[in-house]
């Protein structure tokens, strides 16, 4: 149902995210959306929710369809400049897809801000976990101490990309 994996933030500012765009199956009509975080790694974690936040929870959320991204309005919120953030994203009905990975803890996306590692995927709610997998998505964050310009990491949901402050790097 979701994907658990760290975010170094390497910027020196705080990032405030504001949006997912998610990879999202079309198996149930609607599902929630809901978004845990914890300072420090996901790693050892997965299986309580003892030490995690919910820091968002959207209701009634429609996929689009394996492959189509999602965008879901998230309740704002931050990660902190010069550490390491687990974050868990994660249905409550539907499904989340991710790309099977590498090794957990690679780095699988990186721009001049923030490196996204490679996690698991879950089972909701902190259930059974599959490692390693690659979160399929996007951040839409800013950079607190700068009101503009927008900045988002995508991570394309078939093609993977990174886009940065009008920087496509692929």
């Amino acid at each position: 149902n979701g994907n658990m994996f760290d975010v170094k933030i390497i910027s020196t500012t705080d990032l405030l995210v504001t949006s997912l765009d998610l990879n999202m199956d079309m198996s149930v009509e609607t599902t929630d959306i809901e978004v845990y975080g914890r300072i420090g790694s996901w790693v050892g974690f997965e299986g309580s929710s003892v030490g995690w936040t919910l820091l968002s929870q959207t209701p009634s959320v429609t996929g689009n369809g394996g492959g189509v991204s999602t965008t879901v309005n998230i309740n704002d919120f931050v990660l902190p400049a010069l550490s390491t953030y687990a974050l868990y994203i994660t249905t409550t009905t539907g499904l989340l897809n991710y790309t099977n990975g590498t090794s957990v803890g690679n780095v699988f996306a990186q721009n001049a801000d923030l490196q996204i590692l490679e996690g698991a995927g879950t089972v909701y709610a902190f259930a059974e976990s599959f490692t390693p997998r690659i979160w399929n998505g996007s951040i839409t964050y800013t950079a607190t101490a700068i009101p503009e310009p927008t900045s988002a990491l995508l991570l394309g949901l078939s093609a993977i990309g990174i886009v940065a402050r009008r920087r496509r790097i692929r």
